[in-house]
């Protein structure tokens, strides 16, 4: 996924993305492991670590 180098922080933006992606029922992933490329600097790679998702590449 990609989001505007300016929207990086965007915190509304960024718990949307998030609630989008870790509830199956809205039909943006399935159910089951899945992975998100985002990029690091990104405020939505710190809400999915609260949400107990792992990073796997540094």
């Amino acid at each position: 996924m990609t989001i505007a180098p300016g929207a990086w922080r965007d915190a509304e933006l960024a718990q949307q993305i998030v609630d989008d992606v870790t509830d199956p029922e809205r039909g943006v992933l399935p159910e089951g492991k899945v992975n998100i490329e985002a990029p690091t600097d990104a405020l939505v790679q710190e809400l999915l670590s609260k949400e107990g998702w792992k990073t796997d590449e540094p």
